[in-house]
């Protein structure tokens, strides 16, 4: 492990959907006309560091007038010396910068327990070394002994399950059956999720949690995302018109996305944290607002260690 002096505010930020998330991208194809948004190199969901910018501002999570700090302003107003207000065309920039929030856990229906919460290594390994840049000591046992069991335990064919999702020596997640691996001890995992941001607040974790290839990870978040499909009604008769059906898929319910949030190095983590309201919150992100979508609880995660973490 090694360490880096860091001074300036860093922190992660939880997204938990609490009703299905629609973070649309232009363009479709022949089975969906509005998908939501996905990695180039990996295809998994996320949504979009300017979506999630946005709605943080127009929510509400600065303090009172620390929104234009916070978050930036359009154009400058200055006093000229006799005491006139102008204005400038260029901008100032805000204070926090935000990376695009990441999937973490994804929901999928399984023959026991209902559901479960799903993830893979390469996404476990990506939390691991992001939570360290946040702060957090990422390499200390209770997480260094975690990461080393599912190192290679974990194949197309073997997939550790929490003990409400086991059917015996299987996994049933919709129609696709997993074979067991039980090299995880369970207690290495609680120990992990306890020194963990985001995951420590869960509820059920240790036994609701799957873990599969990236490969299968990849195609359930592929397979099982929600499509609903919408009619556009015309004002002037009520009625549908040709060509209004179009389908649109949503993340699910229940899915938990993070995101990391630094400022500019010339401001300190106190300056910036102080300007933040970081209680608790529901947040209203992405699209169809209206129609109860994007609804999601919005948390924050600060590390109290001065230095970057890095494995």
């Amino acid at each position: 492990m090694s360490e880096h002096t860091h001074p300036y505010f860093r922190a992660l930020l939880g997204l938990r959907t609490l009703s299905p998330l629609h973070a649309g991208v232009l363009g479709g194809n022949h089975i969906l006309d509005r998908p939501i948004d996905r990695e180039v190199h990996s295809g998994w969901p996320k949504v979009s560091s300017a979506a999630l910018k946005g709605a943080l501002r127009e929510q509400g999570i600065a303090r009172s007038g620390h929104a234009a700090n916070l978050f930036g302003v359009e154009e400058s107003v200055f006093e000229d010396e006799n005491g006139n207000k102008q204005k400038v065309r260029y901008g100032k920039a805000g204070l926090l910068s935000f990376t695009d929030a990441r999937l973490l856990l994804f929901p999928v229906r399984s023959a026991r327990g209902g559901w479960a919460w799903v993830s893979c290594p390469s996404v476990l390994r990506r939390f691991r070394e992001e939570a360290g840049l946040a702060g957090y000591d990422v390499a200390q046992p209770a997480v260094a002994t975690f990461y080393q069991a599912f190192a290679n335990a974990i194949n197309d064919n073997a997939v550790y399950a929490g003990k409400n999702l086991d059917l015996g020596d299987k996994l049933l997640l919709h129609h696709h059956v997993f074979g067991l691996d039980t090299r995880i001890d369970k207690s290495k995992l609680e120990d992990w999720q306890k020194a963990m941001p985001l995951l420590s607040d869960l509820n059920d974790f240790s036994e609701r949690l799957a873990i599969v290839s990236d490969e299968n990870f990849t195609e359930l978040t592929r397979l099982y995302t929600e499509v609903s499909t919408r009619n556009k009604i015309k004002d002037s008769t009520g009625a549908t018109g040709g060509g209004a059906l179009f389908t649109e898929e949503y993340l699910p319910e229940g899915a938990l996305l993070y995101a990391l949030s630094f400022s500019m190095p010339n401001s300190t983590h106190k300056e910036v944290a102080g300007m933040l309201d970081s209680t608790p919150k529901t947040l209203q992100l992405a699209g169809n607002a209206t129609l109860g979508k994007g609804q999601c609880v919005l948390s924050w995660h600060f590390s109290s260690s001065p230095q970057i973490q890095a494995v």
